[in-house]
């Protein structure tokens, strides 16, 4: 598999973390009151809180489109997050790892560990600030949304486990292709169903509003766990075990049709990672250390 093939699909991963399904016929609204902003802050605030870790396993399947035309491929990944905001993932082809992104200390990171020279991005993390809109000079336009991976919020609310503020909350509106209720925030939709507002989807949007990445989350199974989880029997978190994403490139938007990328992932079951975590893999020393990249990007 040639790399830039493998990092345009992983591009398509985490630029968005995906897209939703639209549903044939629009679901009517249901019946009740719309969802408020403080109720559906409290839900996701409830979610987040009932994860304190998480491991996933699975398969992933690449689809991507290039100057050559549409490509296919396929390999395994592996999630460890540790709340609030560590995270480890990395992605696998025949067993050899291609790709380690992490964040943990302050600080977040991507190491294309295929590439020879291994290289690695690095960069600081401020809690709450959003990451450059644009990759640093010199990485070339072979990773679309590469500045995504350095955002461990980001990848939180991909995983259905995200936090934000009901001050945040632009507008909260039915949903009939979503079948579900949509949360406008700055610079991404939010989808979520039933009296729990369960997260579903997200749709990030460009400067312009349009739709440039979208997922769907799908599969939800409870969190399994040898330890008691910090929730009620009425409020054991759900995870999803199966994301769809949807990406658009080179200033493409959902409205101009197929998107240049699809990443589908499908789980095991999720698993509380209490077990398997090691201060280690959020550590950017530790990481750099055992990863020895030759080739460091400092992006600030």
């Amino acid at each position: 598999m040639r790399n830039a093939a493998f990092f345009i699909a992983v591009g398509v991963l985490w630029s968005c973390i995906a897209v939703g399904c639209a549903a044939p016929h629009a679901a009517p609204q249901p019946d009740g009151p719309v969802p408020t902003a403080q109720q559906w802050a409290e839900a996701q605030e409830r979610r987040a809180a009932a994860v304190r870790s998480l491991s996933l396993r699975g398969h992933a399947d690449f689809e991507w489109r290039d100057a050559a035309g549409r490509h296919f491929d396929d390999g395994d990944f592996d999630i460890v997050f540790r709340a609030p905001s560590e995270l480890c993932l990395r992605l696998s082809k025949l067993g050899q790892k291609a790709l380690w992104i992490g964040s943990g200390g302050g600080q977040a990171w991507v190491i294309f560990l295929n590439e020879r020279p291994v290289r690695a991005m690095h960069r600081l993390v401020q809690p709450a600030v959003r990451p450059p809109q644009g990759a640093p000079a010199g990485l070339g336009d072979g990773m679309p949304g590469i500045e995504r991976f350095f955002d461990p919020d980001r990848l939180a609310e991909a995983l259905g486990i995200g936090r934000a503020s009901a001050a945040d909350v632009q507008g909260i509106a039915w949903d009939g292709g979503r079948a579900a209720w949509a949360v406008s925030l700055p610079g991404r939709r939010v989808f979520v169903r039933g009296e729990s507002l369960l997260p579903v989807g997200i749709d990030w949007l460009d400067a312009s509003g349009e739709v440039a990445a979208s997922c769907a989350l799908g599969a939800f199974e409870w969190l399994r766990s040898e330890q008691a989880i910090a929730a009620t029997e009425s409020s054991k978190p759900l995870v999803p075990t199966r994301i769809r994403v949807e990406v658009w490139n080179a200033g493409r938007t959902r409205a101009q049709g197929t998107p240049d990328g699809v990443l589908q992932l499908a789980a095991a079951e999720p698993t509380d990672a209490s077990a398997r975590l090691k201060p280690q893999m959020f550590s950017w020393d530790d990481v750099r250390g055992s990863t020895r990249p030759e080739v460091i990007v400092a992006w600030e």
